[in-house]
């Protein structure tokens, strides 16, 4: 749970916290290292269309919390875990080939 969403409900994630966390991505890290960006006029109407316009198109992934499991289960330490689920890759190869996909990773704990 993030903000009290369950990091799994994809449209309660889309039609809340990613919306926000999303336009604070795009004003401020965003902008802070030079790239101008804004959200994607598109989501109004589709909120599954990628996120973001820089100079190139780019879908954020924002990650809140470590994957706890990436050490047993695959010898990896979680700080340096995330998730890209198969379903997201072949959506973009199909619809948007040339998208940027960026990981905003920050763990609160």
């Amino acid at each position: 749970m993030i903000n009290g969403l369950n990091t799994e409900d994809k449209l309660a994630w889309c039609e809340k916290y990613g919306i926000e966390a999303e336009l604070a991505f795009a004003v401020g890290s965003m902008h802070e290292i030079g790239l101008p960006t804004f959200i994607n006029p598109a989501k109004k109407k589709d909120k599954y269309t990628h996120d973001l316009y820089s100079i190139f198109q780019v879908d954020l992934k924002t990650v809140r919390t470590p994957l706890f499991k990436a050490q047993p289960n695959f010898g990896i330490d979680p700080q340096y875990a995330v998730t890209f689920n198969l379903k997201d890759g072949k959506r973009y190869a199909e619809l948007y080939p040339h998208i940027v996909v960026i990981f905003d990773v920050e763990w609160k704990d």
